[in-house]
């Protein structure tokens, strides 16, 4: 991948915003780094690993948003109960 400075000023934003977009990839398994020689594709990655990952790091958000409004704990079990043993989809 280009350089962070150099995809910057390509891109004509801050390098803090490639850098962080860079250490998102990062965390999410599609690029790794190598300390004075750059970022580079991760291809060893399985893409259904990633995508489940990345699913699995958004129910925990969602989950720890709908704790912060007040939503039970019996309500979510009840939801996921739905959708694990009866097959069905929830509304």
């Amino acid at each position: 991948l280009p350089a962070v400075r150099q995809l910057a000023n390509d891109l004509g934003v801050n390098p803090n915003t490639v850098q962080k977009a860079y250490q998102e990839l990062e965390r999410l398994g599609y690029i790794y780094s190598q300390v004075g020689k750059g970022s580079f594709i991760n291809e060893r990655q399985n893409t259904l690993e990633l995508t489940r990952k990345q699913k699995f790091d958004e129910l925990c958000d969602l989950l720890t948003q709908m704790k912060q409004i007040g939503i039970e704990y019996s309500e979510i079990l009840g939801c996921m109960t739905q959708i694990f043993e009866k097959g069905a989809s929830v509304q």
